[in-house]
């Protein structure tokens, strides 16, 4: 029997074939995503999407090196300018973005909607989702942002001085008597001046250095700051208040009315409380596996919220308190790009004991205001 096909020819029309599948009609899966799931189960769609298959797009797709979820961009006007838009997608973060129709019309072409099954009033249903993507260029920019603010952070008699903001005040169960203050670890930790040395017991001074008003001394309870290669990071560390009038001063007067304990409270606005002024924030979009140049080190943090800022961020902001309209606190502020985008730790990793050393597993920490 004569063969229609070669092997070869049938596996280019069966590889050519499986690329061009859809699993249903995009149209109705678009709808059933846009209409028929709540704004939380779509955060949560596009959540377990990038989680599960962020390896799997890189290892497939030569062009993309991370992938993070969350309502992506769009542009606007005669200009141009890419704004947020109030609808959750998937982001592929990517080399570079394509500059001809041949790159665009390649295997290499990404996918415009990604689709999974949901359940929808008991029967399951395909879902669509948009994509977004992103040139890696924009990120390379990003660092943490200390210098002279709130508080001058100074390490027995070296000179070294390390500067930034508190971010909020902390009580931990079986401390009943003490308050804890709450800041980036690269402030209270000097790291990018003394990466390398075990920094604690460091004085917090108000203002500036040579200031004898001093807040307290920083604590060994804080998260890792490592290379990617060896685990995640994370940029937070508490200081024992030993003067409670100076914490208040160096919270601005800021009264908050709890935190964010899941991804779902985190609204599209919000504001970063800077020593200069609130800035304006929109998003937000949860980025995994964010590479975070700290000088002295690059450090992976497992989870990060990137948001677009109506201003930039600049050097000293870093721990700024990041709060909502009724006073929420729902992130910590690590880091920008002095441009349109900011990044925060969220409120329920903060919150969250294990994430840092020298802390027992049985501890319940409580934001107050002091």
């Amino acid at each position: 029997m004569k063969r229609h096909l070669t092997k070869a020819k049938w596996i280019k029309q069966t590889e050519e074939t499986t690329l061009n599948y859809v699993p249903g009609d995009v149209r109705q899966a678009k709808r059933v995503f846009d209409e028929e799931l709540t704004p939380r189960e779509q955060m949560q769609f596009v959540r377990e999407l990038a989680e599960t298959r962020a390896v799997e797009f890189c290892r497939a797709y030569k062009n993309i090196i991370d992938v993070s979820y969350g309502y992506g961009r769009k542009r606007v006007g005669k200009t141009g300018k890419r704004v947020i838009a109030r609808k959750p997608c998937v982001t592929f973060i990517v080399k570079k973005k394509w500059q001809t129709k041949k790159e665009e019309d390649s295997y290499e072409k990404l996918p415009k909607y990604l689709f999974a099954y949901w359940t929808v009033k008991n029967e399951r249903k395909l879902c669509a989702v948009a994509t977004d993507v992103e040139d890696a260029e924009q990120y390379t920019a990003i660092r943490p942002q200390a210098l002279p603010q709130k508080i001058a952070v100074q390490w027995k008699s070296k000179g070294d001085v390390a500067t930034g903001l508190i971010t909020c005040a902390v009580k931990r169960s079986g401390f009943d008597n003490k308050i804890f203050a709450m800041s980036c670890r690269h402030v209270f930790s000097l790291s990018l001046l003394l990466h390398l040395q075990r920094v604690i017991g460091a004085t917090i001074h108000v203002g500036s250095s040579n200031s004898p008003q001093v807040l307290g001394q920083t604590l060994d309870i804080k998260g890792a700051l490592q290379d990617s290669k060896n685990g995640h990071s994370f940029d937070a560390q508490l200081a024992e208040a030993t003067d409670l009038d100076a914490l208040r001063e160096t919270l601005q007067g800021l009264r908050l009315s709890g935190f964010a304990k899941t991804q779902h409270d985190i609204p599209d606005k919000y504001w970063i409380i800077t020593s200069r002024k609130k800035i304006g924030a929109h998003g937000p979009r949860y980025l995994i596996n964010r590479l975070i140049d700290y000088e002295r080190v690059v450090a992976s943090h497992k989870i990060l919220v990137e948001s677009q800022v109506d201003e930039p961020t600049i050097d000293g902001d870093s721990g700024s308190p990041v709060v909502s309209d009724g006073g929420m606190l729902i992130g910590m502020h690590i880091a920008g790009n002095n441009g349109n985008v900011a990044y925060m730790i969220p409120t329920w990793q903060l919150f969250n004991p294990e994430k840092y050393n020298d802390v027992a597993d049985t501890e319940v920490w409580e934001l107050v205001n002091p």
